[in-house]
C-alpha cells in the first residue's frame, strides 16, 4: 500500500475538485500546495504531539472527511484506492506558523524521535518541518484554511 499526502490554501468548498487531482480532472498547480513528500497522516499527528509539548503523543490533526472516493472502515482506514480532503486543525496550522525558525531543528529532532519516523534523517524532518511552518505562514496570511489530500 503506497500513500501520499498534499496540503492546499483552499476554501472547503473545494474539497471535491481537489480530491479530482488523482484522476487528472484538475491540477496541484490551481491552488497553492505543499507536496509532503514521504508524509503520512501518522507523521503529521506526531508532530502535532511535539509541537503541543506532549512527544510520543500523537494529537488529531484533522476534521471529519470534507471529501471522499472510495471505501474506508469505520475507524477511517481505508484500502487502496481512497481518495480523502480533511480540514487540517487550524490550531495546529497556528501553531506551525508560529514557530520561529531557531526552533525548527530542535523541534525536528523531537519529531524524528517519534516511531513513526524510523528511516527518516534529521536532515529531512528539518527541510519537511521548514516546509510545513513555511506553508502554515502563507495559509495565516491569506486568512485561509489548509486542505489536506490523502491518497491510499
Amino acid at each position: 500500500m503506497s500513500m501520499w499526502t498534499d496540503w492546499f490554501i483552499a476554501d472547503p468548498a473545494d474539497a471535491p475538485a481537489i480530491a479530482s487531482i488523482v484522476a487528472e480532472e484538475r491540477d496541484h498547480d490551481d491552488w497553492p500546495h505543499l507536496e509532503l513528500s514521504g508524509v503520512i497522516e501518522s507523521h503529521l499527528m506526531a508532530l502535532w504531539g511535539v509541537l503541543k509539548g506532549t512527544p510520543g503523543k500523537w494529537a488529531n490533526l484533522n476534521s471529519p472527511r470534507l471529501h471522499q472516493v472510495g471505501e474506508a472502515d469505520e475507524d477511517g482506514v481505508g484500502e487502496d484506492g481512497l481518495v480523502s480532503v480533511s480540514r487540517v486543525d487550524a490550531d495546529f496550522i497556528l501553531t506551525l506558523a508560529a514557530v520561529p525558525d531557531g526552533q525548527v531543528p530542535d523541534l525536528a529532532k523531537q519529531w524524528r524521535a517519534d516511531e513513526s519516523l524510523e528511516g527518516w534523517t534529521t536532515e529531512g524532518a528539518t527541510e519537511t518541518l521548514r516546509d510545513a511552518v513555511a506553508f502554515a505562514r502563507r495559509a495565516k496570511a491569506a486568512g485561509k484554511p489548509v486542505l489536506q489530500l490523502v491518497v491510499v
